[in-house]
């Protein structure tokens, strides 16, 4: 199955005080929504080739 990471970028990651830009938040949803919307029914995912 193939996989991919999609981050929001971020200051502070690991403290109790995490920042992002709500700009960056809403621009990375819509990057997720635009990306879904254009996948093919046809898309070939698989790494390699079963033969």
């Amino acid at each position: 199955m193939a996989s991919a990471c999609i981050s929001i970028p971020n200051r502070y990651m690991h403290s109790p005080n995490e920042v992002i830009s709500l700009m960056d938040l809403d621009n990375t949803a819509k990057l997720i929504v635009a990306f879904l919307k254009n996948i093919k029914e046809d898309i070939d995912l698989y790494p390699f080739k079963l033969d």
